[in-house]
């Protein structure tokens, strides 16, 4: 649970082979916005300071309805 949205969040194991992963958040919707957006905020920080080969990954969020 994260300690500041209040979320459960999980990273679901990747499939062999593949660069990307799964993100589970659960919670009520302004749990799961807060924890969304300090996960994208993680992902873009990160994504600046890893070489130019790295940073190519796509990521990929769902949508939220």
């Amino acid at each position: 649970r994260s300690q500041i949205s209040g979320a459960r969040m999980k990273l679901l194991e990747a499939r062999p082979g593949s660069l990307e992963s799964i993100m589970e958040i659960q919670g009520m919707p302004d749990q799961v916005r807060v924890a969304q957006s300090l996960l994208q905020g993680f992902i873009g920080a990160n994504s600046q300071s890893v070489q130019p080969s790295q940073s190519s990954r796509d990521v990929h969020y769902p949508r939220w309805n």
